[in-house]
């Protein structure tokens, strides 16, 4: 709240309600203020993807503080050629990706739709055929190259990759590298 020419004024933008009841053998989406419903009867699974769809059409200040989807890939290993030294270029090694992609809040699953997600195995299988067809010195490329493949998908807003190489330096459980970009990032580099 704030006091403005002796008038209280709340800027905190007011948004509605909302939940899933069933009727009749349908589904309906129902604001909770005054129970009014909204749309026809749906399906269990249309039914969701409107309520999601309505809760996502929220001013961009609370929609960015509130509602929060991130696809996760954690431990994914690839072994293959990496680095500068000799024996790191006979020899195939552990490389470890960590990551955390922020995805487009209004990117509402469907059940029936894999392309309506971002698909991990979609990301994993990129990351798995950047490294069999090219042999990267550093793993810095190796992330830039990532973030190229990764922000081909439009929904991701921004990606934080750590590559690791757990068997690169005796007495270290690992040595790696950790960068984190926004698609504005990435489009400006």
């Amino acid at each position: 709240m704030k006091k403005n020419n002796f008038k209280i004024v709340d800027l905190k933008p007011t948004k509605d309600k909302y939940r899933l009841a069933p009727k009749r053998g349908m589904w309906i989406v129902q604001r909770i203020s005054d129970r009014k419903q909204m749309g026809r009867p749906l399906s269990k699974t249309d039914a969701k993807a409107y309520f999601f769809k309505l809760l996502s059409e929220v001013p961009a200040k609370i929609s960015e503080s509130t509602i929060k989807r991130t696809v996760l890939i954690k431990d994914f290993i690839i072994n293959e050629i990496i680095g500068i030294h000799k024996h790191e270029k006979i020899n195939k090694q552990k490389i470890i990706f960590n990551i955390v992609i922020d995805v487009n809040q209004n990117t509402i699953p469907n059940e029936n739709n894999l392309s309506s997600i971002v698909d991990y195995e979609k990301i994993t299988n990129k990351l798995r055929n950047l490294t069999k067809h090219k042999n990267y010195n550093f793993l810095e490329s190796l992330a830039e190259d990532s973030f190229k493949e990764i922000f081909e998908d439009k929904r991701i807003n921004s990606v934080k990759i750590k590559i690791e190489k757990p068997e690169a330096i005796k007495n270290a459980m690992s040595v790696g590298v950790e960068v984190f970009k926004r698609r504005s990032d990435y489009e400006g580099s």
